[in-house]
This record gives structure tokens, C-alpha cells and sequence, in this order.
């Protein structure tokens, strides 16, 4: 008998098994580990990459939130001593900042009102996200950009250092948590071995310099995917109950 973990995220989809004592991620049909987390209403029901290149209307399964744990692990055993969260703050609120500070500087040369063209709002704001992750990548600057019509075009620039400053009040936000987290379990920083990272936003690299600061660099670990870490963990429960079973 398989059984698998599955991670249905904001923005991506990631499904995992264990092959060998390990778990591993599945590959889709297109080669890639995460599908998006987009679905598509039409004469027929389409999900993740088909739903993004189709013509008819799509809505994102869920919404971002932030989620803090502190967890104890001693042998096999795994206790959680805390929990917190916000569930209105997310990747996705990075990427309406980054899309709101898009459109203002594009009504700076142009007239052209994008907000009446729902599917440009909709590619507008994938095209933000493109641009958060491609800034989450050692990138020190890229471009939003959008084809409008033959005669319109939006290309507005984006450095690493305008997304800390447009998103600095959401990653203080985001560190409250965690001190939130060490009060409830009435620990500091010092008392964590490690600090595992999940999520795409958690490749932005400031909340990754902001734990820094606070946990200390060893503490990080940097060597798991965050797009599948989730996924991984059921799947380790999911074998784990068959086992005891």
C-alpha cells in the first residue's frame, strides 16, 4: 500500500510519497514538482498548469496565510509546544503590493485604465509574482512586464531593495509572529535548534535576513525545498501511522 502526502498551498500544489525510506516529491507532466494552485470554471473543470493557459475564468483555491509552530522531537516522537499565525498575510500580499506599486507607476505615463480589463489584472498579477520570485533568486533587479494592446505596453523596474521597502511592515509583521510564538512557548531564540522554511515566500531574502538576525545562520536550513516540505512531512506521518498500524 502507497501512501502519500499531500500540500495544497496558496499558490502552488506540491504531492509526496515515500520511495526507499525517503520521501520524494511526484512529477507532473510537465517535468515540474508543484502545479499551480489555480482552478479554471468553463464547459469544463480544469486544474494548475491548464487552468493558467486557458481563456476562461480561474480563481486560486486559497488564500496566503502565515503559520508559526515550535515543535519538540524527541526519538520518533513529535510534540508541538506552540502555534501561531495570521491568516490574512501571505504571498500573495507581497504580490499586491508589488502589483499596487506596478499600476501607480504605469498611470505615471500612460492613461489606460487596466482595472476594466479583469484578465490583464489577472496577468498582471502573476506577472508580480514572477517578479517576487525572480528577486527571491540572488537577482538584484528585474522588470514587470505585460503586453497590453499593440500600442500599450507596461514595463515597470523592480529592485530587491524597492520590494523591502514596499513590504517591509508585512515582514515585521511576520517576525511578530515568531517572537509569538517563543513567548507562548515561553522560549527564546536561543532555544531552538533549527529553523525550517516553508513556502515560496520564505525564499524572500529578507524574511530569510530577518531570521537570521534573530536564530543566527547555522540555525537556517537552507538545504530543504520549501515547495515540498510540507508535502514530505505528511507523507512521513501518512507511512508513520501505516507502520504503527
Amino acid at each position: 500500500m502507497v501512501y502519500i502526502g499531500i500540500d495544497l498551498g496558496t499558490t502552488y500544489s506540491c504531492v509526496s510519497v515515500i520511495e526507499n525510506g525517503n520521501p520524494k516529491a511526484i512529477h507532473h507532466d510537465d517535468g515540474k514538482n508543484i502545479v499551480p494552485s489555480v482552478v479554471a470554471y468553463g464547459a469544463e473543470i480544469l486544474v494548475g498548469n491548464p487552468a493558467l493557459n486557458s481563456n476562461i475564468d480561474m480563481s486560486n483555491v486559497l488564500y496566503g496565510t502565515l503559520d508559526v509552530s515550535i515543535l519538540e522531537m524527541i526519538g520518533n516522537n513529535v510534540d508541538v509546544i506552540a502555534v501561531t499565525g495570521d491568516i490574512h498575510l501571505g504571498g500573495q500580499d507581497v504580490d499586491g503590493r508589488i502589483m499596487k506599486y506596478a499600476l501607480t507607476e504605469f498611470k505615471k505615463g500612460s492613461s489606460y485604465d487596466i482595472y476594466k480589463r479583469p484578465r490583464l489584472i489577472r496577468k498582471l498579477r502573476t506577472q508580480c509574482r514572477e517578479a517576487k520570485e525572480f528577486l527571491s533568486n540572488n537577482i538584484e533587479q528585474t522588470n514587470i512586464l505585460m503586453e497590453i494592446n499593440d500600442e500599450v505596453n507596461l514595463k515597470v523596474p523592480l529592485t530587491k531593495s524597492q520590494l523591502n521597502q514596499l513590504c517591509s511592515d508585512l515582514f515585521t509583521k511576520a517576525i511578530r509572529q515568531v517572537d509569538l510564538a517563543l513567548n507562548t512557548a515561553q522560549m527564546t531564540s536561543n532555544d531552538i535548534d533549527y529553523v525550517i522554511l516553508v513556502g515560496g515566500s520564505a525564499r524572500i531574502p529578507r524574511i530569510r535576513e530577518l531570521l537570521t538576525e534573530k536564530f543566527g545562520r547555522d540555525k537556517i536550513k537552507l538545504d530543504l525545498n520549501p515547495d515540498e516540505i510540507v508535502s514530505h512531512g505528511a507523507a512521513i506521518i501518512a507511512n508513520a501511522i501505516q507502520i504503527s498500524i
